[in-house]
């Protein structure tokens, strides 16, 4: 496929979202750096989600609907197919960027000649109120750091498709980080940039149970995805319940 140079398609999976996802567009509509587009999928909404978006009007903006509900995943893939840009990036429909998060990011990526970044960021509670908690990314993320457990967003990447080229999310749990995996594989680490770009809504729901079927899917990953050892697969699940417990850091 040929992309677009320098325009940077934006990939929006949205499911009943319609308390949040006004502003999570608005907050593309303010990016300083302005040649992107906005490619957002409903699956499947039932709480007005669709028909806000069948109002929307805006050239830039491309919204395309699933027949049935098929899971955020393969709804990004979805618009992964619509996709135009040379670069990608990546917001959901509760989640919020800074204005100069497009900029900023396209601007170290071809000054580092990166193929892939991710940026910090921090955690905003339902209402959109900072926590006051953050994720600092390093300056170099490597494969032996993502397998000890993920420190990138996916709210923050960014990935250049003339390196990659394209590319899908498996349907598998923990997908955004299996297909962050699966690219360093292939190419090498990740630019890490340290401001802080985008925020993360929580909505304050998780409990230990969920914690803990997490934590399976992760030892799943290792286990079954990447086919490691036993020995192995324990090794990296020890380090990604540490870095769990670390993995904000509050100012």
């Amino acid at each position: 496929m040929t992309y677009v140079d320098s325009l940077v398609s934006i990939i929006m999976p949205a499911y009943n979202a319609r308390s949040t996802i006004d502003a999570s567009i608005q907050s593309v509509l303010m990016q300083t750096y302005t040649n992107w587009e906005l490619i957002i999928t409903d699956d499947g909404s039932n709480d007005g989600t669709r028909s806000y978006l069948e109002a929307v009007n805006d050239s830039r903006i491309k919204v395309f609907f699933n027949k049935q509900n098929i899971g955020v995943a393969q709804t990004r893939n979805c618009c992964l197919n619509h996709a135009s840009g040379r670069y990608i990036a990546f917001l959901d429909s509760d989640d919020l960027w800074t204005p100069k998060k497009l900029e900023i990011q396209l601007s170290q990526m071809v000054d580092k000649k990166a193929y892939f970044s991710a940026s910090s960021y921090a955690i905003i509670d339902q209402n959109g109120t900072s926590m006051h908690r953050y994720l600092f990314v390093t300056k170099d993320i490597t494969l032996d750091e993502m397998l000890r457990g993920s420190r990138i967003g996916c709210l923050t990447v960014m990935i250049d498709r003339n390196v990659t080229g394209d590319f899908a999310m498996p349907n598998v749990r923990h997908e955004d980080y299996v297909t962050w995996i699966n690219l360093m594989l292939k190419h090498g680490s990740i630019l890490g940039i340290k401001e802080v770009l985008a925020e993360y809504r929580t909505f304050g729901e998780s409990v230990s149970s969920n914690k803990i079927q997490t934590a399976g899917w992760q030892y799943d990953i290792y286990r079954k995805y990447y086919n490691y050892s036993h020995l192995k697969s324990i090794y990296y699940f020890i380090h990604y319940g540490i870095n769990g417990m670390i993995k904000y850091k509050s100012i």
